[in-house]
């Protein structure tokens, strides 16, 4: 049988005051509405959500959302808005308006993503403000892809990649070159390229009530990719050599003296360890984390570079009466001394619960 459910929401702020000159926080009314619709016949789920906000405008980056899913069993599509989740360091949790897909069964699993990760927005300058330039944001192009390999009550080994790219094309050059009054060419927005490749190890071992796991991350930054690829005998100047040329590169990443640090080292890398287990009524984790000075993932959220942090938490309930939970955390920072300070912070925390 053809089975559906489903629900349609609105909501609506308004905001009123007596006097004009008074501020007040956000004083923009607006309303917005949303709908959820699940369907299922056999072997096949439906998935529809829909997002409309008043807030939506189309020189800004986009408040509305949309998602459409198909399910099978060992395979799952999704158009439209998604929030993938491959891997810590790679794509985790960043909205992406295009394709998402993953193939799932036992001992394989197979996940890829596609689309838009930024708008392009335009902004007119204006001779009598402080930007009298045009200006404005490249469309940002996200593409992620994992396969993992082993059983997830299990040992499980998984490699991620992603890269994000602003799209020169999307915008007009008057939004992003100017000529200053030097006559030099100069840029208002500059494009860039990040890339991200990752190595993840897990072991789940339910029986003891035990789980850890490793993932190893390096990323490539370039903070302007307008001015092209470096050439070969560019590239030689520092003693780099290829076995192939920059330009045969370009479509994957764009290679020139923009690269922050400009090579591979071991400021572009970032690690995480965690081991989580059930003894004796303690929910225990442990999770050391260290992330260099230059690594960046457009595709993640924030991480805390050139830091290295340490924390343990435990919890432990008492019957059904007692909750009891404590934490330590230290953190580290200027891991590679390019700093004059380096700091270190110590955070404990406990609670109980009656």
């Amino acid at each position: 049988p053809f089975t559906y459910r489903g629900s349609v929401n609105l909501s609506a702020n308004s905001y009123s005051s007596s006097d004009s000159d008074i501020s007040f926080g956000n004083s923009l009314s607006d309303f917005a509405t949303w709908a959820d619709l699940y369907a299922s016949y056999g072997i096949l789920d439906l998935s529809t959500r829909l997002y409309i906000s008043s807030l939506e405008e189309s020189n800004k980056q986009p408040v509305n959302r949309y998602t459409f899913g198909v399910q099978i069993p060992y395979l799952d599509l999704f158009f439209g808005d998604y929030s993938p989740e491959l891997s810590e360091y790679t794509l985790n949790g960043k909205n992406i308006r295009g394709l998402y897909s993953k193939f799932d069964s036992k001992y394989l699993r197979l996940s890829w993503a596609h689309g838009e990760a930024v708008r392009k927005t335009t902004v007119e300058g204006n001779a009598e403000l402080t930007m009298p330039y045009n200006s404005g944001t490249f469309k940002q192009e996200a593409i992620g892809a994992r396969i993992a390999i082993g059983m997830e009550d299990g040992f499980t080994l998984g490699f991620s990649g992603s890269r994000h790219r602003d799209i020169i094309s999307s915008l007009d050059p008057d939004y992003y070159r100017y000529i200053d009054a030097n006559g030099d060419e100069q840029y208002s927005t500059k494009a860039r390229d990040n890339a991200v490749m990752a190595v993840d190890v897990k072991l789940n071992v339910p029986d003891q009530h035990v789980m850890m796991g490793v993932e190893l991350a390096a990323s490539m930054l370039n903070t302007n990719t307008l001015t092209g690829v470096i050439s070969d005998e560019e590239l030689s100047d520092y003693g780099i050599n290829l076995d192939l040329s920059p330009s045969d590169l370009a479509d994957l990443f764009v290679i020139n003296k923009n690269l922050e640090p400009f090579g591979l080292t071991e400021a572009n890398l970032a690690w995480k360890a965690f081991i989580r287990s059930y003894i004796m009524n303690n929910m225990i984790t442990m999770e050391f984390q260290q992330t260099g000075p230059a690594f960046n993932s457009f595709g993640s959220f924030y991480q805390m570079n050139d830091s290295r942090v340490f924390t343990i938490t435990d919890h432990i309930a008492i019957g059904r009466i007692l909750y009891l939970s404590g934490s330590f955390s230290q953190t580290e920072d200027n891991l590679m001394g390019h700093q004059t300070d380096t700091n270190k912070y110590r955070n404990i925390q406990a609670s109980a619960i009656l």
